[in-house]
């Protein structure tokens, strides 16, 4: 198994971001697997917050969990199992509060909506910007598919 890493991680905070769907450029996904481990840095309570992967060519949610509140700080948020492929990016949604971000990444996707909810939406590009959020995970294990000539067996 492999190391997943996704998104800019901790960054030193210069502005923050308000409720908005943020989709996040910078360090996409470089392997397909499973995110098991999340981190965000919230500089205002947030409110209803989501974190998902989407895809990078449609800006679609792949995957993502409700984390609910959490208060201003830095949160390592552990035991969550998010499907990843490689090159997704890491997005978050709130209906309220802020999350640190500053201009020194490969640029942010928002939408003024919930974009978690599966559907296509008009995104607006802000290039330069990055929002505190990564997750860490594994690629999946096991043996792939292994064919004995006899019998075909799927791990």
């Amino acid at each position: 198994m492999a190391a997943i890493n996704i998104g800019p991680g901790n960054i030193i905070p210069t502005l923050g971001v308000t409720a908005y769907t943020r989709v996040e450029r910078t360090n996409p996904a470089n392997e397909t697997g499973t995110l098991t481990s999340l981190f965000i840095e919230v500089t205002a309570d947030v409110v209803g917050l989501k974190i998902g992967t989407f895809d990078p060519s449609t800006l679609v949610v792949r995957d993502f969990v409700t984390i609910g509140s959490l208060a201003a700080g830095e949160h390592i948020i552990n035991d969550v199992s998010i499907n990843v492929v490689s090159g997704d990016y890491i997005g978050t949604y709130f209906t309220s509060g802020t999350l640190a971000s500053n201009k020194a990444g490969s640029g942010t996707d928002a939408y003024a909506g919930d974009g978690f909810d599966g559907n296509s939406h008009s995104y607006t590009f802000y290039g330069g910007y990055q929002v505190s959020v990564s997750g860490t995970g594994a690629t999946q294990g096991g043996v792939g598919k292994i064919n004995s000539g006899l019998f075909t067996f799927h791990g």
